[in-house]
């Protein structure tokens, strides 16, 4: 009988990987979006736009897609000292 690995992803459970690296790439994904959700939570509000939870998880997860496109737009920015 063989045996196979299968990987499970840590905050969906629902998704098999077959390597250990796409499960870890997946759950910073995930955990990226879930960081994003309060962003664009504020974002929305201040452009007075409404949105149902499910959207703002959608398109949190729509920019964590492309986490790349996102840290080559924004560099790293220092910290502007208050007086």
């Amino acid at each position: 009988m063989a045996v196979e690995a299968r990987y499970v992803s840590t905050r969906d459970e629902s998704k098999i990987w077959k390597t250990a690296d796409e499960a870890d790439a997946y759950d910073k994904k995930l955990e990226f979006a879930e960081q994003l959700q309060p962003l664009l939570v504020r974002m929305l509000a201040n452009a007075s736009v409404i949105a149902s939870g499910e959207q703002v998880e959608e398109m949190a997860l729509s920019l964590a897609d492309d986490v790349d496109v996102l840290r080559a737009i924004i560099p790293a920015q220092k910290k502007v000292r208050q007086p």
